[in-house]
């Protein structure tokens, strides 16, 4: 949904990036898999790759974690 909050921005370049994954397609990542950060009318605005899997779902929220690096030498990740 527009305007949640899905990251927390630490570092700038680059930035890791941490996303909330279904855990039904937790299976199919793998690290290393390019990643493309979209804006919310799907422009690209950054590319990177998956760093780290973290193989445990949460049963509550059926949500995988996946952690991302992204090269931000433009700032344009905020």
């Amino acid at each position: 949904e527009a305007g949640t909050v899905i990251s927390t921005l630490v570092e700038t370049d680059p930035v890791e990036v941490l996303f909330a994954v279904p855990g039904a397609e937790m299976e199919g990542l793998t690290v290393g898999q390019a990643v493309s950060i979209r804006r919310t009318d799907g422009s690209e605005l950054a590319t990177g790759y998956v760093r780290v899997i973290d193989p445990r779902i949460d049963t509550g929220t059926r949500m995988g974690s996946v952690k991302a690096l992204v090269a931000n030498p433009e700032r344009r990740i905020q």
